[in-house]
């Protein structure tokens, strides 16, 4: 897969294997409305959520335009206000990766079946400029 990825995104490929952790999705047994999204379709979501999951220091210091802040310690308190369509595609990331691996874990067993992790803003930044119609 990172092959293929690698020249979709014109990065080299131990190059986007290091900046991007785990793009992934997980489709649970729930009974849902429709199916587990592909990253490339979950980016063209009008729907899609970009979800910044560091502090909020580290968020002011810069984040993604379309960015929710919730910080990863806050996740599970604040998870409701991520919505009901547990079918919504949720690109999630941090500063390096691994809190938004972590994030993207927990979001799953919560049901959120299109939930994808990447290491950073601007990775996420040129997912969404690549692909999608993220609006503020």
């Amino acid at each position: 897969m990172v092959p293929v990825l690698s020249q979709r995104f014109g990065i080299p490929t131990l190059q986007l294997a290091s900046r991007v952790l785990c793009i992934r999705t997980f489709a649970t047994g729930a009974n849902i409305s429709r199916p587990a999204l592909s990253l490339e379709k979950a980016l063209a979501e009008p729907d899609l959520l970009v979800l910044d999951v560091t502090s909020e220091m580290e968020f002011n210091e810069g984040h993604h335009p379309s960015a929710m802040n919730i910080p990863m310690q806050e996740i599970p308190e604040k998870i409701g206000e991520l919505g009901n369509d547990k079918t919504r595609p949720v690109l999630v990331y941090c500063k390096k990766g691994v809190r938004s691996g972590m994030v993207t874990n927990a979001l799953m067993q919560n049901g959120f079946i299109n939930a994808f992790a990447t290491t950073n803003k601007d990775v996420a930044k040129m997912l969404t400029d690549k692909f999608g119609q993220v609006t503020q």
